[in-house]
């Protein structure tokens, strides 16, 4: 892999996307770039690369340049994992996945400025908590041609009033933004 390019203004985070760039260089232009390397790794085990590309298979192979969230500090991605940051402080969680949606929304800045890629099929899916960040950044950015959120918030639904009413608003402002 590439290495990952310095930090920008609108990327303070340097994050395996940009590392992923070579996978969406042909002529095609089809790739899944993860935002972050790794699903949610057991505490001390974080930063091993256990990678997700398959998440977005699927779009990937319909020609959508797909990005993969997942959490900031995990494999290559840079930052405090979840526990560092977030640990059990419920307060801090909401904030923290609209932080990692900002990353999200500069990786698609980033993708934009490929020459291979149609930047009308820019495509975004995530899983568990990445499902929650598709669905924050779907409701800021109107880039996405195709978002998936699968099981996001399924588990910390019943455990947190505020994560319940931002994902509400945020698919509510997706749905409306969409309509545009």
């Amino acid at each position: 892999m590439a290495s990952l390019p310095p930090p920008t203004p609108t990327c303070s985070i340097r994050a395996a996307a940009c590392a992923s760039r070579r996978i969406c260089t042909g002529p095609t232009a089809r790739g899944a770039f993860r935002w972050s390397s790794t699903t949610t790794a057991p505490a001390g085990r974080e930063r091993q690369s256990l990678p997700f590309e398959h998440i977005g298979a699927l779009l990937s192979q319909a020609g959508y340049a797909v990005l993969i969230p997942e959490r900031r500090g995990y494999g290559r991605s840079d930052g405090l994992t979840w526990t560092e940051d977030v640990g059990n402080n419920n307060r801090r969680s909401v904030a923290r996945l609209q932080e990692e949606a900002d990353d999200v929304l500069a990786a698609v800045d980033y993708l934009r400025t490929l020459p291979s890629l149609d930047p009308n099929r820019i495509g975004i899916m995530g899983w568990s908590f990445g499902g929650i960040v598709t669905m924050f950044a779907v409701s800021r950015s109107t880039a996405f041609a195709v978002a998936v959120n699968q099981a996001g918030g399924a588990l910390a639904w019943n455990g947190s009033a505020e994560l319940r009413t931002a994902l509400i608003a945020a698919a509510e402002h997706a749905t409306r933004i969409s309509k545009r």
